[in-house]
């Protein structure tokens, strides 16, 4: 069969996670510049959402609810500004996503983790081959929350979870429709997010911790060389060139808190993230390890 020739060639993907602007887009970008892998150029978000598979593993949605949501939502919809949005943008065509439903409720009952790997390797790698990769990387903020189930379907993927200043977060967050409108309440927001984060711990060395800060702006070229190392990948002139001109402090507005907040709040805003930070170390919390106060 065409499909069980074409993954005994395919790589395991890199799954990139984080809080909502935390990062993970440009991560994802600069890992997609080398040439064994292929950027889903989209938040996927079937695998690792409510109302989607964690849901259905979990027996809070049917098999046939997951469906129809999959082949209609998350592969074509219209989004509130009136334009599209879906799996359709990442060149997946219509008939694999089909076809990878239909393997999944027909495999689901023998295993779930396999089942779903089958179904996220049916519909993404046509996508990378495609593309002339022999992997594909994946970039919803909410897999870090799901890297247990990640890892039991992939075995030997691997997650990069990127940790960003949660003030700068908390601006750009309440700047978006989808989160608090308020900066103080993004940044209660944020904390809740990397709390969750470890929920669904999965098994040592199967995550990278990288702190954005540390990577753009004060340890660049040693951050570059772990993410490479953990990837297990040589460097490419497409990677660097990439994170040469694109991931610089300016162009990601490292520190961008300092002239969103009112000069008037930013002790206060300070304080509210320091005690947050302060609560995430003394609940052990992973992530805060390349946090600051």
């Amino acid at each position: 069969m065409f499909f069980r020739r074409r993954r005994s060639t395919q790589s395991e993907p890199v799954f990139v996670g984080g809080t909502g602007r935390s990062g993970t887009t440009v991560i994802a970008r600069l890992i997609g510049k080398h040439s064994r892998y292929h950027l889903i150029p989209i938040e996927a978000r079937f695998h690792c959402e409510a109302g989607g598979l964690p849901s259905v593993i979990a027996g809070k949605m049917s098999i046939e609810d997951f469906r129809d949501r999959l082949v209609g939502h998350y592969f074509e919809r219209t989004a509130s500004n009136g334009g599209s949005r879906g799996l359709h943008l990442a060149d997946v065509h219509r008939e694999d996503m089909e076809r990878a439903v239909d393997r999944f409720v027909k495999k689901f009952g023998s295993g779930s983790s396999a089942a779903a790997r089958d179904l996220m390797s049916t519909i993404f790698d046509p996508v990378a081959e495609r593309a002339g990769a022999t992997a594909w990387v994946e970039m919803t903020p909410p897999n870090v929350e799901q890297q247990a189930l990640l890892e039991s379907m992939f075995p030997s993927s691997k997650t990069i979870h990127i940790v960003r200043d949660g003030r700068d977060v908390a601006v750009s967050v309440a700047s978006k429709p989808w989160g608090p409108n308020d900066p103080f309440k993004a940044l209660q927001w944020w904390g809740e997010r990397l709390r969750a984060a470890e929920l669904n711990a999965p098994s040592d060395g199967y995550t990278l911790l990288v702190g954005f800060e540390a990577l753009i702006a004060n340890d660049r070229e040693r951050q570059f060389d772990r993410v490479c190392e953990f990837l297990d990948i040589t460097p490419e002139d497409t990677m660097r060139e990439f994170f040469a001109e694109s991931m610089t402090p300016t162009r990601a507005k490292v520190g961008r808190w300092r002239a969103d907040i009112p000069e008037a709040e930013h002790e206060q805003f300070e304080e509210t993230y320091r005690a947050v930070v302060d609560k995430l170390h003394a609940d052990g919390v992973t992530s805060a390890a390349v946090l600051s106060t």
